[in-house]
């Protein structure tokens, strides 16, 4: 029975210390309003969009008049404007070519939930 505890808790420590590892290893991270925007990001599921979209809005972002609620979870491509409105469009043919065809800086679902990651780690609640 110790035993197990003991492995339980290196097992913990381990996940722990790659989660430390991955985080510094990351050098762009989104921490404020201003690095986000005119800029686009990729999602690749409902889940994901619901996150960024929570980190987005404790940043400044908001939906028009739906303000600061997850939304559009569906939508793949979410585009914030100078404003920090969001706006979306899904994984259709002609999205993806509006996506890449954007003038918007991309940012990348990590930069935008590092932040995130650090701060679960230092108040040591893991995944």
């Amino acid at each position: 029975m110790v035993k197990m505890v003991k492995m339980e808790k290196m097992v913990k420590m381990e996940k722990m210390v790659k989660m430390e590892k991955m985080v510094k290893m990351e050098k762009t991270k989104i921490t404020n309003k201003e690095q986000l925007r005119n800029t686009k990001i990729r999602v690749s599921s409902d889940e994901e969009n619901k996150k960024v979209q929570k980190v987005l809005f404790s940043l400044g972002c908001y939906w028009g008049s739906i303000k600061k609620i997850p939304q559009f979870l569906r939508g793949r491509f979410l585009f914030i404007n100078e404003s920090l409105r969001l706006t979306y469009t899904f994984d259709y043919d002609d999205d993806i070519t509006y996506f890449e065809k954007s003038q918007k800086k991309e940012i990348k679902v990590i930069d935008i939930l590092t932040p995130l990651l650090t701060k679960i780690i230092n108040g040591v609640e893991y995944c």
